[in-house]
């Protein structure tokens, strides 16, 4: 286990100094590269991160890429905003569950500040 992790962060170091080179100078594949400079669009992913979430995908059984890419692909169509509450809902529901609950006082509101 020890020898693994020592090993990925060999290659991770390695590649890390690849970074910045001229399009015909990297040694990276390309698919790798649009993978990572993905992950980097993330606000709180910096390029290091990235590079760490993309090699433990590539070294992870290939089921878990193909399920963050599934989950990814269908995040806009699958949540919608509720126009009465505003929360995060389901894409076929049309109100929130909060609201349509008969068990909640509608006219009380919390405000937490």
């Amino acid at each position: 286990m020890a020898t693994e992790v020592r090993n990925w962060a060999l290659l991770i170091a390695r590649y890390s100094s690849l970074r910045g080179r001229s399009p015909q100078m990297s040694l990276l594949p390309k698919a790798l590269e649009d993978t990572i400079e993905a992950f980097g669009k993330i606000p709180g992913i910096g390029p290091r991160t990235a590079e760490r979430y993309v090699y433990f995908l590539l070294k992870s059984d290939a089921t878990k890429a193909t399920t963050l890419a599934q989950s990814l692909e269908h995040l806009h169509s699958g949540v919608k905003k509720c126009p009465i509450t505003y929360a995060l809902i389901d894409a076929e529901q049309d109100t929130s569950p909060l609201y349509t609950d008969e068990a909640r006082d509608k006219s009380t509101v919390a405000l937490v500040a």
